[in-house]
C-alpha cells in the first residue's frame, strides 16, 4: 500500500494565536475621536481582520490604518469593534 502525500494544508504547522494585547484609548483625528488599540506587538496590515484582548475581554475588529506612538503601534479600526464570546 502506497503512502499518500500529505496535501499542503497538512505539512505547513498551524497558525499561531494572533490574537494582540493592548489598551484601547481615544484618538481625535478632526472633528472626530475613536478608539485605537495600542500595542507593542507588531503592526497587521491594513484591511485584515484582527482579534485583541482588552482587560481580559477579546474584541474584533478591522484595521484601517497604523502608526507609530511613543514607541508603541497605534491600531485605528474601519467600522466598529466587536465583542467576541
Amino acid at each position: 500500500m502506497k503512502k499518500r502525500k500529505p496535501a499542503p494544508a497538512e505539512q505547513s504547522p498551524m497558525p499561531k494565536d494572533t490574537t494582540l494585547s493592548g489598551t484601547l484609548r481615544p484618538v481625535k483625528r478632526g472633528d472626530i475621536t475613536a478608539p485605537n488599540l495600542f500595542t507593542k506587538d507588531d503592526a497587521p496590515k491594513k484591511g485584515s481582520r484582527i482579534r485583541f484582548k482588552v482587560r481580559g475581554k477579546t474584541y474584533s475588529a478591522i484595521v484601517a490604518e497604523t502608526f507609530e506612538a511613543d514607541g508603541e503601534t497605534a491600531i485605528s479600526f474601519k467600522g466598529g469593534i466587536t465583542a467576541q464570546k
